[in-house]
């Protein structure tokens, strides 16, 4: 340690609060993590961390192995913001009394999208009408059977209320009945019940509920007999079958996904059959709506079930020189899940596994490209020799269920992995992934805030922590993705109404003593506004070294992953600076315009004041406390 990094280390054990520190040679507090951190960290303070986070940015020489980049900030590719959705099935959590969780979670929609009422393998029991599946399982207070999740009118209101895309499952299944001991029964599985519920559903959200309020008159008896047909009683939300005289009004739904990972269900033939109806009936009622298939995936589909929905042209089947000619059904977009399950069976108790860990991390990249590649080979052999006409481009993409990690609670797949860091760096990895690639949407699976871990409900996990992150500053066009030799990750994006500037960093290395820190020298041009507020922001382990597995304990210890912030306003040459990441952090520097800025006692700012986004970018913002960067 030098000396100018002795003197910044006394200065913070005796808690004084130097103006200016010249970091040059003191490899941007590294020492935090030696001797010297060991020795503080049981009495450092949040006002401490965010001045060595302040180090971690800095206008000095390229240190020795940083990795240089020249970053056009009015470049880039624009990418939707849905992108950065959640899956909301509702089931009964506010029965349950764990409506804070759900809440939490429901603010991630925030200019997103959400998938809804029900979703998953329940939205293949699921009837709209009734809002019964086989998820419905969570008994009344006091007994006298099982509460109903959101009504279709319930969740279109959450979409208008936090600006969020609405994507829709259709049950081509079937329906039933669940019993008191919340076993589902099917009790009609005709395509032609499947037909009609479907139609209604969307003459319902994109007629009905368009046209009238309540106590109007309902002039046509269609409209009549679908709102005759709605039974929606129940504890925990509205009963409203219309919107109130003067509300404002609701989205549409556009996206219409056709059933959850059919492939689990019946063949691929059934599957194309009970398609084809559904989605004729559907646009009958409003051409304007986009249908998908709903797949799994390649890990599912081994019955060609895609392809065989993609079917169009004539090809040789049936036998010697027979021939079976397709018609080319209505397919907008393809909706597939593509979990990873990188960290499966992986026991990270382990060291030797360490760098497989970090491995899988570099890995879900690569991943994600092999999922879309093998959607677009099903599109390219979906075409007969004789008039097939799919191509690629085409299609809209959705990942209409996505996690990084395991993404349930299973002790024997080691569910706990959705309380570390490392899916925070998953989640951040996988989203820019998608922004990367295209996608129109997609929607995490499920509750990054726990809802369902056996800790307080709304637990803010790291995964919650990186959504908010993307949530607010991942802007709607990425500037620029790197990957750096040692397989860590730098993206660039841009909010294309306020201006704001994002450089986030990942560091995929596990957090071993000995694991180097990642510096990029960075040269910022273009920016298109006069810079204002700069803050650096980490998501770190406030108690000591953050590893991958920091946060894993948070049911007995708390939360002990937060954002660790620093306003360096001022501070920096936006032409030529090095920007480092630590081990299994993510950090991002934030670089707003010239707007008022909150600040918190000792006069660091922690909060970034929110520009207010366009309805047009579906961004929709809300103030936050001044105690924390959201």
């Amino acid at each position: 340690m030098n000396f100018e990094c002795a003197r910044i280390s006394r200065t913070l054990i005796s808690s004084e609060l130097p103006s200016q520190v010249d970091l040059q040679g003191c490899n941007h507090f590294t020492f935090l993590n030696g001797r010297f951190g060991r020795a503080v960290n049981s009495i450092v303070t949040r006002r401490v961390l965010s001045i060595l986070a302040a180090a971690a940015v800095a206008a000095v020489a390229t240190p020795a192995g940083a990795q240089s980049l020249n970053v056009d900030a009015s470049g880039g590719t624009g990418f939707n913001t849905a992108i950065f959705g959640q899956n909301l099935y509702s089931k009964a959590y506010y029965t349950a009394g764990i409506g804070t969780g759900f809440e939490k979670n429901l603010e991630l929609t925030n200019g997103t999208s959400l998938r809804g009422p029900s979703a998953g393998g329940n939205a293949m029991t699921y009837d709209w009408r009734t809002r019964v599946d086989q998820a419905q399982n969570i008994p009344l207070p006091g007994g006298g059977g099982f509460a109903n999740s959101a009504s279709t009118l319930d969740l279109l209101r959450m979409a208008r209320d936090h600006q969020s895309t609405p994507i829709f499952t259709v049950n081509e299944q079937g329906i039933g009945t669940l019993d008191n001991s919340a076993v589902f029964t099917y009790s009609d599985k005709t395509i032609g019940t499947m037909t009609q519920l479907a139609s209604d559903w969307v003459r319902y959200t994109n007629h009905i509920l368009q046209t009238y309020r309540q106590g109007d008159t309902i002039s046509d008896s269609e409209d009549q007999r679908i709102l005759n047909s709605l039974s929606w009683g129940g504890p925990d939300f509205t009963s409203d079958l219309l919107l109130k005289p003067g509300e404002a009004a609701v989205p549409k739904v556009t996206y219409w996904e056709i059933g959850n990972e059919a492939e689990y269900y019946d063949d691929a033939a059934t599957y194309r059959s009970r398609y084809e109806s559904i989605t004729t009936a559907m646009r009958a009622q409003d051409p304007t709506i986009k249908v998908g298939a709903g797949m799994g995936g390649p890990q599912a589909d081994q019955g060609n079930y895609l392809k065989t929905v993609l079917k169009n042209g004539t090809f040789w089947e049936g036998g010697f020189l027979q021939t079976k000619t397709y018609s080319k059904l209505p397919v907008d977009f393809i909706a597939y899940h593509p979990y990873g399950y990188q960290i499966l069976g992986v026991d990270a108790g382990n060291p030797a596994n360490h760098g497989a860990i970090s491995q899988q991390l570099s890995n879900i990249r690569t991943n994600q490209q092999a999922e879309r590649n093998w959607v677009n080979d099903q599109i390219n052999n979906s075409n007969g020799f004789l008039n097939g006409s799919r191509n690629v481009s085409d299609f809209e993409f959705l990942a209409t269920e996505w996690n990084s990690a395991v993404p349930d609670p299973d002790p024997g797949q080691d569910g706990n992995w959705r309380f570390r860091q490392w899916n925070a760096l998953g989640v951040v990895e996988t989203a820019m992934t998608f922004a990367q690639m295209g996608f129109s949407a997609a929607q995490f699976w499920v509750w990054p805030a726990d809802i369902y871990g056996g800790g307080p409900s709304g637990a803010e996990l790291p995964q919650f922590k990186a959504f908010q992150a993307l949530n607010q500053y991942g802007g709607d066009v990425l500037v620029q993705s790197v990957t750096s030799e040692t397989g860590n990750r730098l993206y660039v994006t841009r909010d294309s109404q306020s201006g704001t500037v994002t450089i986030w960093g990942m560091n995929f290395l596990y957090g071993d003593p000995g694991d180097a820190d990642k510096t990029f020298n960075i040269s910022l041009t273009d920016l298109g506004i006069t810079p204002g507020q700069i803050t650096l922001m980490r998501l770190a382990d406030t108690t000591g070294r953050t590893t991958l597995l920091s946060g894993n304990d948070f049911l007995t210890n708390g939360v002990t992953v937060d954002w660790i912030t620093s306003d360096l306003t001022g501070q920096i040459n936006l032409s030529n600076f090095t920007f480092t990441v630590k081990p299994a952090e993510l950090a991002m520097l934030v670089i707003q315009v010239p707007e008022p800025s909150t600040a918190m006692a000792g006069g660091l700012v922690s909060v970034l004041f929110l520009t207010s986004r366009t309805l047009s970018r579906r961004k929709a913002c809300a103030s936050r406390p001044s105690s924390t960067p959201f």
